[in-house]
């Protein structure tokens, strides 16, 4: 298990990804999407939450399509909320808003079919 740590100072906004007896900068995942390019923000919606929102679901699922159908809807539901001052937001809690809202994922019919392996 890990855990996302939010600081806010004069240096600006820093997440950090702890676990595993690591301590490591969250990638911003620009690959993905650049919405912020002066990095994350939280604590209301914006482009800097956004990232934060893609980063994070980038991270936790490993999974690009799930991330970019879901990053927003993360953002307005739990980034948007994170206190200004800094934030811990912890793997599990992340992975229970991916379950209740897996329902809103579109899938490709094609790309799996019963009976075969993936």
């Amino acid at each position: 298990m890990f855990t996302f740590v939010g600081v806010s100072d004069s240096t600006g906004h820093q997440v950090y990804r702890i676990g595993g007896g690591k301590c490591v900068k969250v990638d911003p995942r620009y690959d993905l999407r650049r919405h912020s390019p002066a990095g994350f923000n939280w604590g209301y919606n914006g482009s800097g939450p956004a990232q934060l929102a893609l980063a994070i679901l980038a991270d936790v699922t490993g999974d690009a399509e799930a991330t970019l159908q879901l990053y927003q809807r993360f953002k307005l539901a739990v980034i948007s909320d994170l206190p200004r001052e800094g934030f811990v937001l912890h793997q599990h809690e992340v992975e229970a808003w991916l379950i209740g809202n897996l329902a809103l994922m579109t899938f490709d019919d094609d790309a799996i079919e019963l009976g075969e392996e993936p």
